[in-house]
């Protein structure tokens, strides 16, 4: 059996949800998630989201089903049957294309990149300022231990 309901209380450590629906509230129920050996991803539920809940026909095991858009929560705007956009509350947006091979990646703020190497083949063009600190080292191979 499927219904629809409504996010009313959250576990605060867990993809677990109590859920509105035809009146009832249910027992704290799984948030169902991607998850398995090869990628877990969490996106957090939030309270007064629309969600299908799942239950077994023998009346038992019931998990709720994310998001539904919604007039409150509609689609990303520019989404598209090649583009896949990923768009967070504070307005950060990550969106792949494959129509033209373009990833994007807008944010209001900070982009934090950590990793032991960096690589980039092609062109590059920068607008704004560079701030650089470590060892420069030029196309022969020599070292610069300047800040830049």
């Amino acid at each position: 059996m499927q219904y629809i309901g409504t996010i009313c209380e959250i576990t605060p450590d867990k993809s677990m949800v109590r859920v509105n629906y035809l009146g009832t509230i249910t027992k704290f129920i799984p948030y169902a998630q991607r998850a398995n050996s090869f990628k877990r991803s969490f996106s957090p539920p939030r309270i007064g989201e629309q969600v299908v809940v799942n239950q077994l026909r023998d009346g038992g095991f019931k998990y709720a089903m994310p998001s539904i858009f919604n007039a409150k929560t509609p689609e990303p705007s520019g989404c598209s049957q090649t583009k896949e956009i990923t768009e967070y509350e504070d307005g950060t947006i990550i969106s792949y294309d494959t129509s033209n091979s373009t990833l994007e990646i807008l944010s209001p703020k900070l982009i934090y990149i950590v990793c032991n190497e960096v690589r980039i083949k092609g062109n590059l063009e920068v607008e704004g300022n560079i701030h650089a600190t470590g060892t420069i080292i030029d196309d022969s191979g020599n070292t610069n231990h300047h800040t830049h």
